[in-house]
């Protein structure tokens, strides 16, 4: 028990944001950080009294604490422009309550998760073997080469998680596995549909290539890029659409590619001039005035695609509710909703 104890108070106070001395702070110093540091080390557990307290601060039930742990997630690839060990903590404890919430509904609606790791079995060394296998996986799958409706919904009808967060401007997009076969694909939910569109098969590419002889971090990351344009505009699309060559592309029909396909105005360029359908010097001199223009960086930077985001497990936790499987406050409590909404939604016709 204490074991338990001591691994959920930690993740706790992690996905709270909390240092050790923030979580005293919040308790009013009923307890010090030596008692809390004894807490999460296993060494005691706490009277029902600081249990309580404990459950306030962390914004969680008392019940949390004692939950057994049985999920792990692993291989992780996480994306991130400068975040603190702190807050890389709290998003990996988010991730993994979340995730954890998952498994549990869909145990309890009898789902099977995939037999074995999603892998394109062909060895990834440049670019160009990158963009063959999104074309390759875009086969398997049988997508055809048009646009992707929704990222999201693609990757949850073939057995990827897909996990939503709220989190630090800086922070991208994560992937792993549960229990080591359970693939996952976290996003941040407050940016735009193009950037968490390219983000979602951003982290396709590290689930599915296999990269394992490459070990430079930032050339993996640049192949994943090319993965991920590939999937949501192959070359073949692409050139069809624009021409094999131009000497530039108005910024209109820019903006209309990217309505079409959900891709990004300054990915659509780096496509283009990787293929060779813009010279060096039209490119240099999108990416002087992209640089130098904010109003025409602002017309670049615009999101024009909607895309409807998947809500699988919401779904499943109606299902499951509807089934009596779960309680309406446990529904209320996986979806962390107030259980007097939850029961606005759960009307029947």
């Amino acid at each position: 028990m204490q074991d338990v104890f001591s691994y959920r108070l930690k993740q706790a106070r992690q996905m709270k944001g909390f240092s050790m001395d923030e979580l005293c702070s919040a308790l009013g110093d009923i307890v010090s950080k030596q008692s809390i540091y004894k807490y999460e080390k296993g060494k005691m557990l706490p009277d029902s009294t600081i249990l309580l307290a404990l459950s306030d601060a962390l914004d969680t039930d008392p019940d949390f604490f004692f939950r057994p742990v049985e999920y792990h997630i692993s291989d992780i690839s996480f994306r991130k422009k400068k975040t603190s060990v702190k807050s890389m903590a709290k998003i990996k404890e988010t991730v993994a309550d979340k995730v954890e919430r998952y498994c549990q509904i869909e145990n309890l609606l009898g789902f099977d998760g995939p037999a074995e790791k999603i892998r394109i079995r062909m060895e990834i060394h440049t670019p160009d073997d990158a963009r063959k296998a999104a074309i390759h996986l875009r086969e398997k799958w049988d997508i055809g080469m048009d646009t992707i409706a929704s990222t999201s919904s693609l990757l949850e009808d073939h057995d990827i998680k897909v996990i939503y967060l709220s989190s630090l401007p800086q922070f991208d997009g994560l992937s792993g596995y549960v229990n080591e076969c359970d693939p996952i694909v976290v996003l941040n939910e407050g940016f735009c549909a193009e950037r968490m569109r390219f983000s979602a098969l951003h982290e396709l590419g590290h689930l599915t290539m296999d990269s394992e002889g490459i070990k430079e971090a930032k050339k993996l990351e640049q192949l994943c890029h090319e993965f991920a344009s590939e999937m949501l505009l192959p070359s073949e699309t692409f050139i069809r659409a624009v021409g094999r060559k131009r000497n530039y592309i108005p910024i209109h029909e820019l903006e209309m590619l990217q309505e079409q396909y959900g891709i990004s105005i300054a990915a659509l360029m780096h496509k283009a001039h990787d293929l060779k359908i813009i010279t060096d010097t039209a490119s240099k001199k999108f990416w002087i005035r992209y640089k130098s223009d904010k109003n025409f960086r602002d017309i670049c930077d615009a999101s024009r695609f909607c895309e409807v985001r998947s809500n699988k497990f919401e779904r499943l936790v109606y299902r499951a509710l509807s089934q009596e499987l779960i309680s309406s406050s446990k529904a209320a409590s996986l979806l962390g909703r107030s259980l007097s909404s939850l029961r606005g939604e759960t009307e029947t016709i």
